[in-house]
């Protein structure tokens, strides 16, 4: 194996004894006035945090190239960088980060700039538990003075879905593995795959090349400059040149070494930028749909900041194994598969809406994120909040009929309030210092809960105001880095008439920010008066806790009389330092609806009354209203502020609710209460109700519709009746599926619409046995189509045998299973779905083994534990989640936030059981005649 070099433009090559004339030019910090325009860095201490690098030396500029064999499964990456440093702090100490690298200290070099001489180095050591290596010099580094490293080091590429790592696909045609190469640095990755400062903060130009074999091409943050052949290497190896990026931060640095191929390029004829997608060959076909969607929504992101793409080109890539949906690499944006390839009449078409979400907040990172950086993981939430909002926003630009904006209150809100009611939340803002701690806060309060505070803020400032304050906040700290503060200062400008007297931005959003949970705003009216007060106190779901906290609550209301239900600007404001309002001028026959489409990120509860006529006007309110009071009557009846009675009576309207919004909401809150009581004697009574519910509207039950279904939310809806019939047991259903998959084992070719296929599949393989099972099996390895890998993945867990589910859980170890490692976690949730006890002794017999395989990097492990907080809910069972958590307390890594949740959310199980299964019981026994007769 030959070593690499690096290349050194006009000038030479980089070799082990090095001539000053030789050395690669060095920027002066006047020069690079995009690096020096946030104070954010500076702004923390230069005392030396255990966690986080000091603040003594900035690098400027890396110089880096790297050799990737790839071939001969040769997985050894070999390279060289040079760092150009400022030294903000007299010190004697280069500090910087890495992780599992071999750095060759023999080779390390240290120049100093402005005395033209080398730095006599005197000790060189790595500091695992910090991931820190550490240069000590025998003389001062001076400040404001800049520095050269010279670094060259090894690795293996690893195959953990982090850092630089190996992935490979089978060809269909061919039968042959492929292998690439290809990274995921965020958050704390990058050190990885070369030496480098690995904070958000540190951000700096990278000048990239990468030496491979001709069978293989190169993709990185910008182009290829040009290629040459590879110095020192066989005449098969060329070296790929790419221009040097913009500043950017380590994390969003990407390179992929692959044999990809590009669907088709894209060129912007405003801002000039090319937009390409790439994916392995035998699926190119599948990316015909972002293909056409990702330059669409690049331009309307343009128009929405009022800021150009800075980049010359953008490249999309659809990766086989990927630990997230997607990643923003600055100019090469990675996807999974499943995140990206749309196949018609194969994927479904809520599918098909998925990817369109992800691909609208992966672009929108392009400004939040990637164009302003924030300086901490800290503030994690401004760039996935801002990107899941302003990526809906997108989307519903380019297909105003999916109502995206009303799905919003479904997906995000209610959402982050599952786990944002617990006693075990975070702040939005949570310090944060280790990687292993970092990990644990990409989760829904990060993206959902971010994203649902910013909905709020628009909403009270209203969009002029609000997108005025985002473009005021994007151009003040381009190319640098930017916390929460900033952006509070940015948009109050914009804003002072949008806000209460004498109260800016930050003074609202901070209890929102700085705060964990939400408030529960309860009414009580004074009939005779015309009025009602309103207050607030924090929600949780355990009966236990209680807090003093208190937030600035936008408070829109409207009333019987009015029927205003469009005005979601607040007429009142609820305090922190006055907690309680008065409304007045209240007819006293009207009902009182506060919290106009969910806009605000809290719950309501009224008093019996006003319940009662809200129930009694439930069919004459707008979908997404229904929607809001069927979440919030299920949510308060289940922790005890109000009746389950109430919460039910609202369910008596589902038959003539023909609209997916409530119905969604709906069969979610009666599912939860069907897996806390399944295996109990009221589990059948709950399954009668609901088909009673689903029978009795007006629309055709079956796989196999006979006329076609216009718009996307009438399918939404069709799929949300057929599922919550299947679930229950629907006797044609139950045959439907049976006979379709019966059809496909005897080879008959049988016509489904893609959007029923999973639910059909499911019930086949609920109601069958082994034959069933295999066959779907066998499918899933045949299968080109990346959409059909995931719902056959979902239908074999489906099965009522546990033999057969054992079987399945031992496959996300078995390396032969053909199962990615991205996908275990979601084996291991369709499982617990079906049959949490078994799930449950196979997590506690298998940890040790599950935990190695999937190491800390992309929550996988917290995903499956976590996986199991809906189903458990016997004391014996929380017993045994304590003692797992106990046990190995040592080595909880990033699950440590995932265990605190899941065995509150199982005491709740345990509360809910205590508290309502007997009366949730008795109300169905008492119904259920009434129903038959009716």
């Amino acid at each position: 194996m030959h070593r690499s070099v690096i290349i050194v433009p006009k000038m030479g090559y980089f070799m082990t004894s090095l001539i000053v004339s030789l050395l690669p030019y060095t920027m002066n910090l006047a020069d690079s006035k995009m690096l020096t325009g946030s104070p954010i860095a500076f702004q923390r201490s230069t005392h030396f945090n255990n966690q986080r690098l000091p603040l003594t030396i900035f690098p400027i500029h890396y110089r880096l190239n790297l050799s990737v064999p790839l071939i001969d499964n040769n997985f050894t990456v070999t390279g060289d960088e040079w760092v150009f440093l400022n030294c903000t702090v007299t010190t004697r100490e280069v500090v910087f980060n890495v992780k599992n690298i071999d750095i060759d200290k023999a080779k390390t070099r240290l120049y100093d700039s402005f005395g033209g001489s080398f730095v006599r180095i005197i000790e060189q050591r790595y500091e695992s538990s910090r991931e820190m290596f550490v240069i000590r010099t025998a003389t001062p580094l001076i400040s404001r003075r800049q520095y050269e490293l010279g670094l060259q080091f090894s690795y293996v590429l690893n195959d953990e879905l982090m850092g630089f790592y190996r992935s490979s696909y089978i060809d269909h045609a061919t039968g042959e593995k492929h292998w690439i190469a290809t990274t995921q640095f965020s958050p704390t990755a990058a050190r990885r795959a070369f030496p480098c400062w690995d904070e958000p903060s540190f951000k700096a130009y990278f000048s990239i090349s990468i030496a491979h074999h001709n069978k293989y091409h190169t993709l990185s943050n910008m182009p290829i400059s040009n290629s040459i052949p590879a110095p020192g290497m066989n005449n098969d190896w060329i070296q790929d040149v790419f221009k040097t990026t913009l500043p950017m931060s380590t994390y969003l640095v990407a390179f992929i070494v692959s044999d990809f191929v590009p669907y088709k390029t894209v060129i912007d004829n405003s801002s000039g930028w090319k937009f390409t997608l790439w994916s392995r060959k035998d699926i190119l076909s599948q990316t015909e749909y972002a293909a056409e969607m990702g330059p669409k929504l690049l331009s309307f992101l343009e128009e929405y900041f009022s800021i150009k793409f800075p980049l010359p080109k953008q490249d999309v890539v659809a990766i086989p194994d990927f630990g997230f949906s997607a990643m923003e690499n600055w100019g090469l944006i990675t996807f999974r598969e499943t995140s990206l390839l749309y196949k018609p009449g194969k994927t479904s078409e809520k599918s098909k809406l998925d990817i369109a979400f992800v691909f609208g907040h992966e672009l929108a990172h392009q400004w939040f994120g990637n164009l302003v950086t924030p300086a901490w993981w800290n503030d994690l939430w401004l760039k996935e909040g801002f990107a899941t909002f302003i990526g809906y926003t997108a989307i519903n630009h380019m297909e105003p009929s999916w109502k995206v904006l009303d799905q919003f209150l479904l997906q995000q809100v209610l959402g982050s309030m599952k786990i944002d009611s617990l006693n075990a939340t975070h702040e939005i803002e949570v310090e944060v210092e280790e990687p292993k701690d970092i990990v644990q806060i990409f989760d829904n309060i990060s993206y959902m809960k971010g994203a649902s505070i910013i909905n709020m803020m628009s909403q009270f400032l209203g969009e002029r105001v609000f997108r005025a304050g985002l473009k005021r906040y994007l151009t003040e700290h381009a190319y640098s880095n930017a916390c929460q503060d900033q952006l509070w200062r940015a948009v109050t400008v914009e804003a002072a008439s949008s806000l209460p007297q004498g109260v800016d931005v930050k003074q609202i959003m901070d209890t929102w920010t700085l705060l964990p949970g939400f408030p529960v705003v309860t009414v009580h009216r004074d009939y005779e008066q015309g009025t009602a007060s309103v207050t607030q106190e924090r929600y949780f779901v355990l009966n236990e806790f209680t807090s003093e906290d208190k937030w600035w609550v936008p408070v829109s209301y409207t009333t019987q009389s009015e029927m205003d239900f469009n005005n979601t600007q607040p007429k009142i404001w609820l305090e922190p330092s006055k907690p309680t309002k008065k409304i007045t001028n209240i007819d006293p026959d009207d009902w009182l609806l506060i919290n106009l489409k969910h806009t605000g990120y809290y719950k309501v509860n009224y008093d019996e009354e006003n319940w009662r006529r809200l129930q009694e006007s439930y069919l004459k309110m707008p979908e997404t209203i229904r929607a809001q009071l069927l979440s919030d009557v299920f949510s308060l009846a289940a922790t005890g502020r109000t009746n389950y009675s109430t919460a039910l009576g609202f369910s008596l309207h589902l038959p003539r609710d023909n609209s997916y919004f409530p119905w969604s909401i709906a069969s979610e809150k009666l599912s939860f209460i069907g897996k806390l009581m399944r295996d109990t004697d009221a589990s059948d009574d709950l399954k009668k109700y609901m088909l009673h519910l689903v029978v009795n509207t007006n629309k055709e039950l079956t796989f196999f519709p006979k006329t076609p279904i216009t718009g996307y939310l009438n399918l939404l809806l069709q799929l949300n009746l057929v599922g919550v019939a299947a679930d229950s047991d629907h006797q044609k259903l139950v045959h439907e599926a049976k006979q379709f998959l019966n059809d496909e084992i005897l080879g008959k070719n049988v016509s489904i619409m893609a959007d029923f296929k999973t639910k059909a599949y499911c019930t086949a393989i609920k109601h069958g046995g082994y034959e069933e099972w295999n066959f779907l099996w066998k499918k899933y390895h045949e299968t080109n189509i990346a959409s059909d890998r995931v719902v056959i993945l979902m239908a074999l867990g489906c099965s009522k045998n546990s033999t057969i589910l054992s079987r399945y859980l031992n496959r996300i170890l078995d390396p032969d299973s053909e199962i990615r490692k991205q996908d275990g976690a979601f084996l291991f949730e369709v499982v617990a779905n079906k049959n949490p006890v078994l799930a449950f002794d196979f997590l506690k017999k298998r940890w040790e083994n599950l935990q190695s395989y999937f190491g800390l990097g992309f929550r996988q492990m917290a995903k499956i534990i976590e996986s199991l907080g809906t189903h458990l809910n016997m004391e014996q069972q929380l017993i045994e989640l304590e003692k797992l958590r106990s046990d190995h307390m040592q080595s909880l890594g990033s699950t440590s936030n995932s265990f605190k949740q899941t065995i509150e959310r199982v005491k709740f199980n345990i509360q809910w059981m205590n508290n309502h299964y007997e009366s949730v019981t008795t109300w169905l026994k008492e119904m259920l005649p009434k129903l038959k007769k009716t």
